[in-house]
């Protein structure tokens, strides 16, 4: 009987991966990858220090895995957006001021997006933190241009208008990570909008 409680207490508890991913996501959404302390990500994961290297290696390939699981949730979503029905200024509304709720949601909810946060850090210093959040915005950029390239703008190259729009995207993720309202942030987008497809008068 003893031999088997002390088997009870050295076998590794089973955990939820995809939740403790969700977990830790949040995490480096509010603090940053260079500001999520150890103690913090295994606590918001519920994971002790020895089941977070046995699952993800470490600190960074923790961060990878939230990288790909994030940015395979937001690729997903403007790929539905993408096939959906309506034009293509209609159709990038639609994920433009969808990606604006999602950057301005309240507390305890991280402001902006997780590669602004993610870019905004010293994951700069890392060069296989900057390649991951590059190829992740390069994912969602691919999405977005193949809608762009049903109808191009008048006034300039596809692949030139998928780039100012993935800008935009970034862009007003990082303002929502300073603050700025919903409000704010719409109206610009639709006068932003407007410089790649002008409604008509």
């Amino acid at each position: 009987m003893k031999k088997d409680s002390q088997r009870s207490r050295g076998r590794p508890r089973a955990f939820d991966k995809d939740a403790a991913i969700d977990a830790a996501t949040q995490v480096f959404w509010r603090l940053g990858y260079a500001n999520a302390s150890l103690d913090e990500l295994t606590t918001a994961m519920k994971l002790s220090r020895p089941s977070l290297y046995s699952a993800f290696g470490d600190k960074e390939g923790l961060f990878l895995t939230c990288l790909e699981s994030h940015g395979g949730a937001i690729a997903a979503r403007v790929h539905e957006a993408a096939n959906s029905d309506g034009d293509v200024r209609e159709i990038l509304s639609n994920i433009l001021m969808s990606a604006l709720k999602i950057y301005t949601l309240p507390d305890p909810v991280p402001r902006g997006c997780l590669f602004a946060a993610a870019s905004l850090s010293d994951v700069t210093l890392s060069p296989d933190l900057r390649e991951a959040v590059t190829a992740q915005l390069a994912r969602i950029s691919r999405e977005t241009a193949s809608v762009i390239e049903r109808a191009p703008p008048t006034h300039m190259p596809a692949d030139a208008a998928a780039r100012l729009f993935s800008s935009m995207l970034y862009g007003f993720a990082s303002r929502a990570r300073l603050g700025e309202s919903l409000e704010v942030l719409s109206s610009d987008a639709e006068d932003m909008l407007n410089l790649l497809y002008p409604k008509s008068e």
